[in-house]
């Protein structure tokens, strides 16, 4: 947990970049979160810590992870803006990715053969741009590949990435993760070679596709029969034998994605996951990506309801008198907790023709839960807004939902009970900064939901 004395050390600048609060801290690096100064856009700065400022094989690996970056451009990798000096050290400034990591996928929900190869083949992609231009990743796991809502992967830390044919300051040292490095690849970076990349993403494959870490211990006839012979080439002990290019990775594993031997292969439990994923698909179709554009409202939401299945529902509507916004948890999870969604979805939307009173509308909604939830707990909230006046009406059946009386509003679910505090303190920013604020600070919180808990985050700033 960041303590205030953290807080209140936080630079207001890197560089040209205002800076909005802490994302994270690693080992010899900080990760800010930052705004474009002229897309106005949320970036990741990385800072390298004071105390390896003196450490000329740190600074060096450091300026080399941004030169590296700077080389490529390509939609799965991360894109650099910028990188430099700044009067506390050094700082490279990055995309921000809405995302979570592979690692945190594959801890929250298994894949299914085709996701799995789907998200392969982008890795593939972005490896063949590396190494079209001469770059060794050298690190490719779960946790450097960041995956966002709609599937599109990322790429991510280039901290022991090398340049083919260039000398690096690691030379006879062992770095990286073991289960991932090829044979030759733990006999130093030295010894790293495109074909070292292309047994890291064996090992990915052979992951992904079971749903497990092979541990050194690689059982080929588990997998699919016809990824088999693809894996047995990635993942060959002498390099001279494995795939020479990842041009050929792709084709090999693209001609399978495509053929009939796909479902000739498929068994029981992955019919389950495609089903899964299908669910999951409706689920976010339920609520709203983005929030409307209402007259004289400005709107801004954050939410983490992205992957699994979860109870959340929340939507926006305009009538003719009132902009509306519901808000509810459902609190069950998996394939129980979106039925429950979905029933909740079909009463709002029976319920419309009596919005026109706000206090029988909400009188109505509280009764079709306790009708149709049974003793299953629900936790909602509705807020009227009068197109005309402005005035605010809010109804919340629970404390989890609150509306903070502070400079705007904020409709806040699932959060801690120092929601009130940062948001006092978030006044100072614009609409949509307030809500960065507010996420970061939470984070740096023992109290902030983990990734199985939904939370949610609205604001509404009146004009």
């Amino acid at each position: 947990m960041a303590s205030s004395n953290e807080r209140e050390t936080l630079p207001s600048h890197i560089g040209p970049y205002t800076i909005e609060g802490i994302l994270k801290k690693g080992g010899m690096s900080l990760l800010y979160l930052a705004k474009h100064p002229k897309t106005f856009e949320p970036i990741v700065i990385k800072v390298l810590s004071k105390k390896f400022l003196s450490n000329k094989e740190v600074v060096s690996l450091f300026l080399k992870e941004a030169e590296i970056i700077s080389l490529t451009d390509h939609p799965n990798i991360v894109k650099l803006y910028d990188y430099g000096a700044w009067e506390d050290g050094l700082y490279i400034a990055m995309e921000f990715i809405k995302g979570i990591t592979l690692r945190e996928l594959l801890n929250l929900q298994p894949c299914s053969v085709r996701r799995a190869l789907d998200i392969l083949l982008q890795i593939a992609y972005a490896l063949c741009h590396l190494h079209t231009h001469q770059v060794i990743h050298g690190d490719l796991k779960p946790e450097n590949i960041l995956i966002t809502a709609d599937d599109k992967i990322k790429i991510i830390d280039f901290g022991i990435a090398k340049i083919l044919k260039e000398k690096t300051v690691l030379e006879g040292k062992f770095i990286g993760t073991p289960i991932y490095m090829s044979p030759e690849a733990t006999k130093g970076p030295q010894e790293l070679t495109f074909q070292s990349d292309i047994y890291s993403l064996g090992i990915l494959a052979y992951e992904l596709v079971l749903g497990k870490i092979p541990h050194g211990k690689i059982v080929l006839s588990l997998l699919p029969k016809g990824l088999q012979p693809i894996l047995k080439k990635a993942l060959q002990p002498i390099m001279e034998d494995r795939y020479q290019d990842t041009v050929d990775f792709i084709a090999d594993l693209s001609d399978y994605l495509h053929s009939e031997h796909i479902e000739e292969d498929r068994h029981g439990s992955d019919y389950f996951f495609e089903v899964y994923e299908k669910l999951e698909s409706f689920q976010q179709s339920l609520t709203p990506k983005e929030p409307p554009s209402w007259q004289r409202c400005s709107i801004n939401m954050r939410t983490n309801q992205s992957f699994g299945l979860y109870g959340l529902y929340y939507d926006f509507f305009e009538l003719s008198d009132f902009y509306i916004i519901i808000a509810a948890e459902i609190m069950k999870k998996g394939v129980e907790g979106l039925l429950f969604t979905t029933m909740l979805y079909a009463s709002v939307r029976a319920l419309l023709h009596d919005a026109h009173a706000p206090d029988l509308f909400f009188e109505k909604l509280q009764n079709q839960i306790a009708h149709n939830f049974g003793e299953t707990p629900v936790r909602s909230a509705v807020l009227f807004i009068d197109k005309e006046t402005l005035k605010e009406t809010f109804f919340s059946s629970s404390d989890t939902f609150s509306l903070t009386k502070t400079q705007r509003l904020l409709l806040a679910m699932n959060t801690p009970s120092s929601i009130q505090k940062i948001s006092n303190e978030s006044q100072m920013f614009d609409s949509e900064k307030q809500l960065d604020h507010i996420l970061t600070q939470l984070k740096m919180s023992k109290e902030f939901p983990s990734k199985e808990d939904p939370f949610l985050l609205i604001n509404i700033d009146f004009s």
